[in-house]
């Protein structure tokens, strides 16, 4: 699970620095295509966790940190039906019915925090708010 995080956060690293909202050396590919130092990085910071927590912690704290995205992403796409809706959009965005695509994933995201043990949310939380603090303080370069 670690190993898989490892190189599915790595994928997302390159994409954000390959598109200007991490530092562009992030996004260096080498003679195999392989972004050999968003690897890194993802690696080091898995490691630098287990000191912190025990492995099941951490492997949660993962899972929690993805299914947290999940539910960002469904309220980026339920913000999105809102104004395709209010532009008239005659796209699958702009059906009525949307909304409920979006709104069950965040319910049922909802039921999943119910199960997740308190020390893996706190974890989860404490990158989240690091990351939004980086990206919202200027550090993190944009196009």
């Amino acid at each position: 699970v670690i190993l898989t995080g490892i190189l599915g956060t790595s994928r997302v690293m390159f994409a954000m620095a390959r598109d200007g909202h991490l530092p562009r050396q992030i996004s260096f590919l080498d003679r195999f295509s392989t972004p050999v130092v968003a690897i890194v990085i993802s690696l080091m910071l898995a490691v630098s966790m287990m000191p912190v927590a025990s492995f099941g912690t951490i492997v949660e704290s993962s899972n929690t940190c993805v299914i947290a995205a999940y539910a960002i992403i469904n309220a980026a796409a339920l913000k999105v039906h809102i104004r395709y809706r209010s532009i008239g959009s005659r796209g699958l965005l702009g059906k009525d019915w949307f909304f409920l695509i979006p709104f069950s994933g965040i319910v049922t995201i909802g039921i999943f925090f119910v199960f997740l043990g308190l020390e893996s949310i706190e974890i989860a939380a404490a990158v989240i708010l690091l990351a939004s603090f980086i990206y919202s303080s200027g550090y993190a370069p944009t196009n």
